[in-house]
This record gives C-alpha cells, structure tokens and sequence, in this order.
C-alpha cells in the first residue's frame, strides 16, 4: 500500500478519520499493555504501527511516497522535485502527551540526505498542526510563526553529526537562527548504508533523551530559553535535504 501527498482532501481525510484520537491519550482507560523490557514493570501502549493496517491513518506532506513493503516495514521515500532540498514528512495519526517512549528500529538505503523526527508538534494557539496545508518545506515548520516543535536529526549523510532543535515560533522579531536554535549536539550513530539501527526517544517533562541502540546521544532539558518547554503534540519521520530512502520496523510508543 502506497500513500502519496494529494494536497487537502487527503488532510480532510485524515483528520475525519482520526478526530478524537488525541483527546483519547488522556482520558482513555488502560485498554492494552505490554512489557517495557525483559522482566521490566507493564507499561502503557499509546501506539504501536501495525502492517497489517497500512498507513491509512497516517498523513504525508510533501515530495515523496511513504509504503508497507512486504516484511512489514515502513519505507519513506522523498524524490526529486527540482528545489533545492527535496523533503517528505510523514504523520503518525495519534496525538501524544504527558510521559512516553517512542522506539522504532531504523534502515537507511541510500546515505545522502537527512533524517528527522519531530516531536511535540502543535499550532501556536494549540492548534491540530493537520488542521491546514504546508509544503513540507523546512521554511513552512521553522520560519511561519504558525506552529511549535522539537526536531531529532539521524542518518544525517557524511556530517557525524546529531541535532536536537527547538522551533518555538517567537512573536518578537529575530533572525532566522534564533527561531529554530540548535539545543543540544551529538554524534550521528545511524551512519551505515543498510545497517538496522534501534533508536528510542524519551519525552518526559522538560527533558528528552535520543539513544541509538542503547547508547545515548542527547539528555536535553529545556530550561525555558526559548519559551516555555513544549507538551502535547503530534509525531512526525521526516526525509530530507536530498532524495533519500529509509525504513522503520517496530514502530511503537509507550507511556513512561
């Protein structure tokens, strides 16, 4: 099953089909639960990606495809449109908030461009940030004053590099780099072309944590430099700065 970006009336769609998802997260009584890990406490299940359903109830933005191959893994695939970073997000259909983990084993295919994860995403007036039309372009998230993020780079080509950024929609006049600042620095695990990685973020409070297969690569806490630290929001995977293909397996999200 293949997704391709249609422009609203895949967004009208969309949020027909998940209206009421989020306010679920919350109230919802425990209704699933499974092991944190081996012998660990039972833990809160807020998602987990099931191929069997497809990705009906995830939207896509921008220039790519998003699939389900036929081992069940998540493919991404943004392609050349003639700009200069061609780039695709794609959309879980479930509004986290509160505590939890998110964790998904990742593949790059091809070793050009970035990958991102963005987090915590909602309009600035707590707004569903599905609820109008981008073009997936970085300007569209970082520089529009409409919406607020955390952004998590991996795969990120040759760079050896790791970013956590937070896009917090100033209402004050700024330059560009103070409206999407570099919070926290580490160095890019997910660097081997077909290598399977496991990578786990954990949004808590103020504080988020990114490991690649275990070892840790950003402990942030927002102190609040940059507006207050962000909460409820929406969950994106994110392609690039250029034409690249990548695949999620075990995508899952639990309560902490």
């Amino acid at each position: 099953m293949i997704l391709e970006y249609k422009g609203d009336n895949s967004r009208r769609a969309f949020l027909a089909k998940t209206a009421g998802v989020g306010a679920a997260v919350a109230l919802a009584p425990i209704s699933r639960l499974c092991k944190a890990a081996k012998g660990g406490p039972m833990s809160e299940e807020l998602f987990v990606f099931d191929p069997a359903k497809g990705l009906d109830d995830w939207l896509l933005e921008g220039d790519g495809r998003a699939s389900v191959t036929d081992s069940g893994a998540i493919r991404v695939e943004s392609y050349e449109n003639g700009t200069t970073n061609p780039a695709c997000s794609l959309w879980c259909p479930q509004v986290f908030d509160g505590a939890y983990h998110v964790s998904f084993d990742f593949k790059a295919l091809d070793i050009e461009g970035w990958n991102i994860i963005m987090l915590c995403a909602e309009g600035v007036n707590g707004e569903d940030v599905l609820s109008w039309s981008r073009s997936a372009t970085w300007y569209s998230y970082a520089y529009t004053r409409c919406m607020r993020l955390y952004t998590i780079s991996y795969s990120r080509g040759d760079t050896g590099q790791s970013g956590i950024r937070k896009l917090w929609a100033p209402a004050h006049e700024c330059e560009r780099r103070e409206m999407a600042p570099l919070v926290s620095e580490g160095q890019d695990r997910c660097t081997e072309l077909g290598k399977t990685y496991h990578l786990e973020v954990l949004k808590q409070g103020n504080r988020i944590r990114v490991l690649a297969d275990g070892q840790t690569i950003h402990d942030y806490r927002d102190d609040g430099t940059y507006g207050a630290p962000l909460g409820r929001g929406r969950l994106a995977l994110r392609n690039y700065t250029s034409p690249k293909r990548v695949e999620y397996t075990n995508f899952r999200v639990v309560r902490l």
